[in-house]
């Protein structure tokens, strides 16, 4: 009963935060499964397996609907071309990667997300890699996380951020923008 049960979950595109693998969501399933037991008329007990589903859905949310015709995924990382800002002000940008920016699991962690990723297209820009990706990676980890993230200290406890990003966010919870993005954008880095 439990495999089927998964796979109608899965048919209706439950959001489960995208960190966890198939074993943790299967766990949250058969937990959430085990909360919805009934009694029937006859004494023995079943699942109501609907209550279930509304409320796996009512906690997690559902996917967004993917395009119609999305392209192959491929296996490396195309570079964007030159001129190409990567989304920023009217740039061209795949549907898929901004679906993936605009997926936040606790939306008041948008903001700082989006600061982030700002930050790591300027450096991309740039042609500084290393701290592109840094910055796209914290970006994603709050995004990802589960809980609001605003402090230096909450921030460090998500994999791939740092003090010095940690300060970042807590700058970016409090003003809104960072100092570091503005001295980015003025060329002064």
């Amino acid at each position: 009963m439990l495999p089927a049960f998964f796979e109608e979950v899965k048919a209706k595109k439950v959001r489960f935060p995208t960190i966890w693998d198939e074993k943790k969501v299967k766990q949250e399933v058969f937990t959430q499964l085990l909360s919805c037991k009934i009694e029937k008329e006859d004494g023995t007990e079943a699942f109501d397996k609907e209550q279930c589903l509304e409320q796996l859905l009512e906690r997690y949310g559902r996917e967004p609907e993917q395009a119609a015709a999305a392209p192959a995924a491929t296996k490396g990382k195309k570079r964007p071309a030159e001129g190409d800002n990567g989304g920023e002000e009217g740039g061209s940008q795949s549907p898929s990667k901004a679906k993936k920016r605009d997926t936040v699991t606790v939306e008041q962690n948008r903001k700082v997300a989006e600061v982030l990723q700002v930050m790591a297209d300027e450096y991309f820009k740039l042609k500084e890699p290393f701290k592109g990706g840094v910055y796209s990676k914290a970006a994603k980890a709050i995004r990802e996380a589960e809980s609001y993230i605003s402090t230096s200290k909450e921030a460090c406890k998500l994999k791939g951020i740092g003090k010095s990003i940690g300060g970042a966010i807590e700058e970016i919870v409090a003003t809104g923008s960072c100092t570091k993005l503005e001295k980015l954008r003025a060329g002064e880095m």
